[in-house]
C-alpha cells in the first residue's frame, strides 16, 4: 500500500468506530469513495444515495475493506471530512 492515490475519500468521522476505523467503499452509481460506519448500506452523497456500494479494491485487485483515516493518509488519499448534520 505504498502508491500515492491522490483521490478524494469523504470521511464520515462521527459514524466510525472508536479506533477511527470505517468501510472503505465506492459507491457503483455516483463513484463517490468514503469511509463511512461499519456495515453501513447506503451512499453519503446528496443526490444519489444509493445502496449500490463496493469494496475499494486497488489497482493490483487487492480489496481493501476497513480501514482508518491514518491508513488513508499514509496511502496518499486526500481527506474530505463530512458531518452528518443533527436535526
Amino acid at each position: 500500500m505504498s502508491k500515492q492515490y491522490n483521490e478524494v475519500v469523504r470521511v464520515y468521522e462521527d459514524c466510525l468506530d472508536l479506533n477511527g476505523r470505517g468501510d472503505f467503499v465506492r459507491c457503483t452509481d455516483c463513484g463517490l469513495l468514503q469511509l463511512i460506519q461499519i456495515g453501513g448500506t447506503s451512499c453519503g452523497c446528496d443526490i444519489c444515495q444509493s445502496e449500490n456500494l463496493q469494496w475499494y479494491t486497488d489497482e493490483t485487485g487487492n480489496e481493501i475493506q476497513e480501514i482508518t483515516i491514518t491508513e488513508l493518509e499514509q496511502m496518499g488519499f486526500i481527506i474530505e471530512d463530512c458531518v452528518i448534520p443533527m436535526f
